[in-house]
């Protein structure tokens, strides 16, 4: 599964779109994007971070969306909410509410 198919996925569970992403270019402001063209460049190239797959913060409405190491050298995408919220934060961006 690709990073785009992961991210995917979080839109279809959660029902949000995201709105832009900026992926880790060699710019160092990096580079935002609309999601189309987001999306696009996700599915290019590897899909874990170590294998200079794409860094990348994702916004919808709602949560912001990173990508992370999930401790076993898998990437995963992980999700904060947007907006202050009550919640537990947990490592890797999880959280119980």
């Amino acid at each position: 599964m690709s990073l785009r198919d992961d991210l995917e996925a979080k839109e279809r569970e959660l029902g949000e779109q995201v709105d832009a992403i900026v992926i880790k270019t060699k710019d160092p402001n990096g580079a935002k994007l609309d999601r189309t063209e987001g999306l696009r460049l996700l599915d290019d190239g590897p899909t874990h971070p170590h294998d200079d797959g794409p860094l990348f913060y994702a916004w919808s409405k709602s949560w912001v969306f990173f990508v992370t190491d999930n401790g076993h050298g898998d990437s995963a995408i992980d999700m904060i909410p947007r907006h202050p919220t009550t919640a537990q934060p947990q490592f890797h961006g999880s959280f119980d509410f």
